[in-house]
């Protein structure tokens, strides 16, 4: 954002606040809301701890970014300036550390509307943070942006006032066309998420042995890549290990260009215990592949059974291999529901309609 004193005067000066640009969801909504919302109005997004693997995506350009220096006090004055001096009318927090600082800094420099935003379903009691976010949640900002109803549910009853949460789904931008992939002898099996226990690997692991089994009498070869990065990365591995599942099941780092994956696999996986609203189905959906789920957040507004994919009980490894098994077996059934998968998120799950949405929350 520059100076209003420079600016055209056109649009709103718009801040959006995250605390950093590691590879997450949270991380990608942010920098995908700035990018819709600069067409028309002066947009800075503002990062308080330069760090993080999307920092490479920037290539040098920094115009549209603002890091606040030194230590958390000097970052928190520096900030409070910035809003001031820029007169910032809007600020959209992620995640809770910038929900409380922006919500406290917002007011205090006198922004007109600060909204801030929850993500996710695992709901963590009694913690410090939590209890910091409520208040200013209930009492200092305008008002909440859930990015799922299950979320905005589970807030509520931690005492979130109903009232103030909007839902707003994550959007994707897609700028590719679909794709119609050949049948092969081999398929190969996706997921892409963090190595923490939320997503559940030990029930996809199994799943995909109890698909092994299934497919093993008519000799159907399967492949399962596992890409990411995160702290249970070798129980990953140990279990894989444990299973004999090797020569099938391959981990791989997740702080890299996707693309490739996405293009090369056959069928997606979301093993999930708690999910908001999961970027990493919507990018599977985006290279148009059928997706296989469990019934976490609100994946069920991305897949409709037996239409795009199917929705499986949480930790039901048996369906879970059971409708693997049935998608490898079926080339004519994957390609209808990929391309059923392309064209919902394309006519869903826009990048222009999710900032439309928070425009019309902004007003």
């Amino acid at each position: 954002m520059t100076d209003t004193s420079q600016n055209s005067g056109e649009g709103k000066n718009i801040a959006i606040f995250i605390r950093s640009l590691n590879r997450g969801g949270a991380e990608k909504q942010c920098l995908l809301l700035a990018k819709g919302l600069s067409k028309l109005n002066n947009v800075v997004v503002i990062v308080f701890y330069k760090e993080g693997d999307l920092l490479k995506s920037l290539d040098g350009d920094e115009s549209l970014f603002f890091f606040p220096s030194g230590n958390v006090v000097l970052k928190c004055v520096e900030l409070y300036r910035y809003l001031v001096r820029n007169r910032v009318q809007v600020l959209f927090n992620f995640l809770p550390l910038n929900n409380i600082l922006g919500g406290v800094l917002g007011r205090l420099a006198r922004v007109n509307n600060i909204y801030n935003g929850i993500r996710g379903t695992n709901y963590q009691k009694g913690k410090l943070k939590m209890s910091a976010q409520f208040i200013v949640s209930n009492y200092l900002v305008d008002g909440v942006i859930s990015n799922s109803f299950m979320a905005k549910s589970i807030y509520i009853q931690n005492g979130y006032k109903q009232e103030n949460i909007a839902v707003v789904h994550n959007g994707i931008s897609v700028n590719r066309r679909l794709i119609c992939r050949e049948e092969s002898e081999r398929v190969n099996i996706l997921t892409v998420g963090r190595f923490v226990c939320e997503k559940d690997y030990k029930t996809a692991i199994y799943a995909v042995r109890e698909c092994c089994n299934i497919l093993a009498e008519i000799r159907i070869d399967i492949k399962y890549w596992i890409v990411g990065y995160g702290e249970y990365r070798e129980e990953i591995i140990s279990l894989i290990n444990e299973l004999d599942l090797s020569n099938v099941i391959t981990v791989h780092d997740g702080r890299m260009d996707l693309s490739e994956f996405y293009m090369h696999a056959d069928v997606y996986l979301s093993t999930s215990k708690h999910e908001g609203m999961s970027n990493t189905i919507m990018e599977a959906m985006s290279y148009s592949l059928p997706i296989i789920a469990t019934d976490s957040g609100d994946t069920s507004f991305l897949v409709k059974d037996e239409y795009n994919g199917f929705i499986c009980n949480i930790g039901d490894r048996d369906v879970l291999g059971n409708r693997l098994s049935r998608v490898a077996q079926n080339a004519k059934m994957r390609l209808e529901m990929g391309a059923n998968s392309y064209n919902k998120i394309v006519t869903d799950f826009s990048m222009e309609k999710m900032v439309a949405k928070y425009v019309r929350i902004v007003g």
